[in-house]
């Protein structure tokens, strides 16, 4: 599913484990910005990839929003193997939030950082590389 202006933000939101105001934040964002990204329908939370390039080649930078505990939403930037048969994710480090709002200027952030293919130099702050649970396929 392509993450449109046209889209319910709110069903896609629901599908991380949690009502949090950063969830319906970002995707509006997603939404409205020039980029087109992809919700992938099959992975558990709400996860998705952005189609552009990076220094010539596919943009393999993905994102995922779940709730890995009551009153938790983690932010997780990852890439999939570029094998086609692995199941290997390479791991960017994630943002471990609560039921607050995130300010507009976090989310562009945390878009430019997927947009850019996980540059170190748009690394957000407050990103964090290791969580006590697991990170659901």
């Amino acid at each position: 599913m392509v993450l449109d202006g046209s889209s319910a933000t709110g069903v896609l939101a629901e599908r991380v484990g949690g009502r949090f105001l950063a969830v319906e934040a970002l995707l509006g964002r997603l939404a409205s910005g020039p980029e087109s990204f992809v919700v992938d329908p099959s992975a558990a939370g709400l996860d998705w990839s952005v189609e552009n390039q990076v220094r010539g080649v596919p943009n393999r930078a993905r994102v995922k929003c779940f709730s890995p505990k009551e009153d938790a939403l983690l932010v997780w930037f990852y890439k999939r193997s570029a094998l086609s048969w692995s199941r290997e994710r390479f791991s960017y480090g994630g943002v471990l939030l609560d039921a607050k709002e995130v300010s507009p200027s976090t989310i562009d952030g945390w878009i430019r950082y997927q947009v850019g293919g996980f540059s170190p130099e748009e690394r957000p702050p407050g990103m964090r590389r290791s969580f006590p649970f697991d990170l659901p396929a």
